[in-house]
């Protein structure tokens, strides 16, 4: 890359970084629902118009082929207006403290973080990117459960720098992606700790899963660590419910049968997380993000 280019994304990132600044320094002066509604009405207005939302369109064809176009359309529509309040929120929800927070946000199946807690050998706490998605943590954290998050960096350093300064007021800490990430989340498991991970998006190098009836690659890290650690799956779902109001729903671990075959088991194993996700993603369409390229071809 030409050091002229490299100048141009410099400056540019620049720019994305200030302007995010400002408009959370201007929302922020507002009460949070009313500053939400208004993230939600503009990108529901405006997003459809990106060309990232071709992409949408794609993904409920593909998952989604029995509903009709107008379906889709709402459900698009709709998602944007959930993506427009999650960014509204983020820099709210960062600040509140536990008791305000709690007022927005509900964590049921406490039981199962404590019985995994008692278990010892680590835990992994899976959801996707539904409803405001950066809910989970914080609430985690409030209630007394803080995660350890992996991540993946922003292509921006100094957005990434922004969101990272505001995300480690409540985590017990963050995990990129990659394999200095994956050696990192070995030492929490086998320390008894808790990791969060969304694992809706593909992973490259991953291994094909049926996903919404077609093969989507999906990272295999966390049945290899349940298969070889003990460590417990818990399925994580976050509902928005109305508003900026949330439910997080932490449900019984998924069972971990291990047949000698680690090619076998983690393929049943990551078969049953995306079995999960994709009824929750049914139940409530709108809610999840389909703009990531998650099947190959047809999503160029």
């Amino acid at each position: 890359m030409s050091s002229v280019k490299q100048h141009h994304i410099r400056i540019r990132y620049a720019i994305e970084a200030l302007l995010v600044k400002i408009a959370y320094g201007i929302l922020t002066l507002l009460p949070m629902p009313v500053a939400s509604a208004l993230g939600g009405f503009f990108a529901a207005q405006f997003g459809p118009y990106f060309a990232r939302n071709k992409v949408a369109h794609n993904n409920l064809s593909r998952a989604l082929p029995e509903l009709p176009p107008q379906a889709h359309t709402r459900i698009i529509r709709g998602m944007w207006n959930n993506l427009g309040r999650t960014f509204v929120e983020y820099p709210y929800i960062t600040r509140m403290n536990n008791e305000a927070f709690r007022n927005i946000a509900v964590l049921e199946g406490v039981e199962h973080i404590k019985a995994a807690d008692l278990a010892g050998k680590g835990s992994i706490f899976f959801t996707g990117h539904l409803g405001n998605f950066e809910i989970g943590p914080k609430l985690f954290a409030c209630n007394g459960f803080p995660l350890h998050v992996v991540y993946r960096s922003s292509n921006n350093p100094a957005l990434h720098e922004l969101i990272h300064t505001l995300r480690n007021r409540y985590l017990a800490g963050s995990i990129p992606k990659g394999k200095a990430g994956s050696r990192q989340m070995i030492e929490i498991v086998k320390s008894g700790q808790r990791i969060g991970i969304m694992l809706d998006q593909k992973m490259n190098d991953g291994i094909p899963v049926r996903f919404f009836g077609q093969d989507a690659m999906t990272a295999p890290g966390v049945a290899r660590l349940a298969l070889k650690y003990g460590t417990q799956i818990l399925p994580t779902r976050i509902i928005r419910t109305d508003g900026i109001k949330h439910k997080v729903i932490v449900y019984p671990p998924v069972t971990i049968t291990n047949t000698g075959s680690l090619h076998d088991d983690v393929f049943t194993i990551m078969s049953t997380i995306n079995s999960i996700l994709e009824s929750w993603i049914r139940e409530y369409p709108e809610q999840w993000t389909w703009l990531h390229r998650r099947w190959p071809e047809n999503n160029k």
